[in-house]
């Protein structure tokens, strides 16, 4: 048995969907009032303040990552230093390099 409820066929469209034809009226533009006025208002300032949070937080991302990425070339800059002063305690110099390193990175992908 063949489904005639196809709503995409062309033909059933032609036979299901009434026509009407006839003039369009033209409505005045009128200030809105009541609550769907206010909630109008109220969706377009909560999408403004949602926009200008997540630019905020996308700006503190990436000053959070330009930062870590300062610290670590001080911290690998050091490292190096302090290793040719202490060969004796390069270990510790790069674990203390890598622990920082590390929660930065953490840090910044929690972000």
């Amino acid at each position: 048995m063949e489904n005639n409820n196809n709503l995409y066929d062309p033909k059933t469209m032609e036979e299901e969907v009434e026509h009407y034809t006839g003039e369009v009226i033209q409505t005045p533009v009128v200030k809105q009032s009541g609550i769907g006025a206010w909630l109008a208002g109220y969706t377009a300032t909560e999408l403004r303040r949602t926009a200008l949070l997540s630019a905020e937080q996308e700006r503190c991302r990436a000053y959070l990552a330009a930062t870590a990425m300062q610290h670590t070339a001080i911290l690998s800059s050091m490292e190096m230093n302090l290793v040719k002063a202490n060969p004796a305690a390069s270990n510790r110099f790069r674990q203390i390099t890598d622990a920082y390193c590390n929660k930065a990175v953490e840090r910044i992908k929690n972000s």
